[in-house]
């Protein structure tokens, strides 16, 4: 009866172990909420050219034809600097083990980049993703490091709150940077939504972020960090209790300060940059002013800023940029109170204005400007570079370098 008993025990282990190693993904996923993955395929992104094989270089190209044709890489710089696509077999841990750290589970997922030299772009992968059940593109925002804004601009048309499932998205981890005629240690483009910190000499970390909404918009301004205070009170600003006057004076540390766990005071009186109890209006305008960040990614930040950096608050909507002697424009729309006239006209004066500049950057080179791409961009800005300018060569093929 004894050693019955045990066959029993030992057969019932056996089914158990069984039926665990069969679970299905669908399975799975119910105890490990969403699952971010990518296709084994490569697919077009817009404004960058890929091939089917992941493991390859592929290189950013303009929507020059209605095709979107592949064009091969011939850029100069080491692998490295080329996109990269981010592979099936490197899968996205669930969607809670990211809200618990982030960077741990996403190494792949990049906020921080070196910089080559005379380089204005950063980043050098694509993001892909196959869309499964109960996803919205606000939460694979975050999933992804990115703000609202900047997957839905990449997706537009995809239902952002039910999205089809196995319908494809793409973004892009490649950036323009910003502020590039006046260069500070931190560099926040309001309408990009988008933090910018020089860390080091070739080192850049950045962020998405939430800014002011409408009738709070974040101001542009030249400042510097005066202090930072982790698990920082909240004082109501006045106007604020206006609106809510059932709020308390302060708001204590805790869940319910929105301040969330860090705050970094700037010398423009009351504004901060600070983390967030919301986390999906990052990539949104929901604040009163102040600059919002994930709370992964505002205790990254938190730890690398220090008091006394110059801070520059821009408006760069239409951001140009060089790459190996490539020029690459990054489009994002106006704010509705901003348009003082048809945005498109407004947005391509913006284009010419931010071209011009690039081209002072590099005089010594002679560079053909795709018009027609720029046009598209300001009529469908996707947050997106795109090549726009390159070098004219000679008939022997040499590349023309004269002022």
């Amino acid at each position: 009866m004894k050693d019955n008993y045990l066959i029993k025990i030992c057969f019932s282990l056996l089914l158990v172990l069984l039926s665990v190693s069969n679970l299905t993904a669908d399975e799975i996923k119910k105890d490990t909420a969403v699952k971010a993955t990518q296709p084994t395929q490569a697919i077009d992104i817009p404004g960058i050219s890929t091939n089917n094989n992941i493991t390859s270089n592929v290189t950013l190209t303009s929507h020059n034809t209605s095709n979107k044709k592949i064009l091969p890489n011939t850029n100069s710089a080491p692998a490295t600097d080329q996109p990269q696509l981010i592979s099936e077999e490197k899968r996205l841990p669930s969607y809670t083990e990211i809200f618990k750290n982030r960077l741990q589970a996403l190494a792949l997922i990049p906020r921080r980049f070196t910089l080559a030299k005379e380089d204005e772009l950063i980043g050098n992968q694509l993001m892909q993703h196959v869309v499964k059940a109960d996803e919205t593109l606000m939460e694979l925002a975050r999933v992804y490091g990115m703000g609202f804004n900047e997957i839905i601009l990449a997706n537009p048309t995809v239902d952002p709150w039910k999205p089809k499932i196995e319908s494809k998205l793409t973004g892009s981890f490649i950036r323009i940077l910003p502020g590039l005629d006046l260069p500070a240690e931190i560099i926040v483009n309001i309408p990009e939504m988008r933090l910018y910190h020089w860390v080091d000499k070739g080192l850049v970390d950045t962020y998405p972020i939430g800014v002011g909404r409408e009738g709070f918009i974040t101001p542009t301004a030249d400042t510097h960090l005066i202090r930072k205070k982790e698990n920082p009170s909240w004082y109501v600003p006045a106007s604020i209790r206006q609106e809510k006057p059932e709020l308390p004076a302060v708001v204590k540390p805790g869940p319910e300060n929105p301040l969330g766990s860090h705050a970094l005071y700037l010398a423009l009186p009351n504004y901060l940059l600070h983390g967030t109890n919301q986390p999906l209006g990052i990539g949104r305008r929901v604040s009163h002013g102040c600059i919002r960040l994930y709370p992964e990614d505002v205790t990254d930040f938190y730890n690398n800023a220090k008091i006394g950096a110059n801070v520059r608050l821009v408006h760069e909507p239409v951001k140009a940029g060089w790459r190996n002697n490539q020029l690459y424009m990054e489009v994002f729309p106006l704010f509705s109170e901003e348009i003082a006239q048809d945005k498109q006209k407004q947005l391509a004066t913006l284009a010419t204005t931010v071209v011009n500049k690039a081209l002072s950057r590099r005089p010594d080179v002679v560079v053909k400007i795709n018009w027609g791409t720029i046009d598209r961009l300001v009529h469908q800005p996707d947050g997106i570079p795109h090549l726009v300018g390159e070098l004219i060569n000679d008939i022997d093929g040499a590349e023309i370098n004269k002022k």
